[in-house]
């Protein structure tokens, strides 16, 4: 018996108010949870919507979560560090858990897979199986690795930092003074002094590597946000989108990569 595409509620441990969509079947075999990157909203991007839709044919549940501050969740997203995503992610299974679901997959996207890490390592959740996209699992590099393109963008906007030349134009201290700054901006949030501080020299890769047997990892080949050549694991099974981005949202590429996805979170 299927049920309709819905909007589902329940509290995290600051009381914030998380949602997400829950499409699929009571009676599915198995849940996937889809997490998605840093100030996204897996309920409206596009990537999650037709993989949820495509899942359902095959009567299989999935839940598209918005962290705390972000999408159609309550919550201010400054205040969101690594421990309050995981907690978001462990309430969305419990609320799965209280619906009748008992096994779960994972898509994660970009800094969802620290996410997934941090689980493993804390021994709180382990998926069955797991779909990377474009994994910012060593926060590390990555972080001094965006700190210079921008710095250089406003200097020179014509010239392209790369993750072979960004090391040569790193200056650390500049780059600390920066990742404490508590009036950081995006385009649509205040960042906060959390998260950055406490993932600067963070690199999850070492405790998602006991997962790389049972993962899929989905990655554009021209990903200038999380290169691909950041990737520190071999992923024995891969889906890499030729002149892919970092979004990986155009249908072009979902083509390429969402039914391969499909199929292995079908099995």
């Amino acid at each position: 018996m299927g049920m309709p595409t819905r909007l589902t509620e329940f509290p995290n441990a600051r009381g914030d108010k998380l949602r997400g969509v829950l499409t699929g079947y009571w009676t599915a075999r198995h849940s996937v949870l889809m997490l998605p990157g840093y100030e996204r909203a897996a309920s409206s991007e596009p990537k999650f919507k037709r993989l949820a839709d495509k899942l359902e044919k095959s009567q299989i549940a999935s839940l598209r979560l918005d962290y705390s501050g972000c999408g159609l969740s309550d919550g201010e997203f400054g205040a969101n560090t690594v421990a309050s995503y995981a907690d978001d992610v462990v309430r969305a299974l419990k609320s799965l858990r209280k619906r009748g679901f008992k096994k779960f997959r994972v898509v994660a996207h970009s800094l969802s897979a620290c996410i997934v890490a941090h689980l493993y390592a804390a021994q709180e959740i382990e998926f069955d199986r797991i779909v990377l996209i474009a994994p910012a699992l060593d926060q590390r590099a990555l972080q001094r690795y965006w700190f210079v393109r921008n710095t250089m963008r406003r200097q020179n906007r014509t010239f392209r930092v790369t993750w072979q030349n960004y090391g040569t134009f790193l200056n650390e201290q500049e780059f600390a003074e920066d990742c404490a700054r508590t009036d950081k901006m995006t385009g649509k949030n205040y960042v906060g002094g959390i998260f950055f501080p406490e993932n600067k020299d963070r690199d999850y890769q070492n405790d998602f590597r006991p997962l790389a047997g049972k993962t899929l990892l989905v990655h554009g080949e021209h990903d200038d946000i999380v290169p691909i050549e950041s990737l520190g694991i071999e992923y024995p099974q891969s889906s890499i989108v030729p002149r892919g981005d970092h979004e990986l949202e155009r249908p072009d590429m979902t083509r390429v990569w969402l039914p391969h996805a499909a199929d292995y979170l079908t099995l």
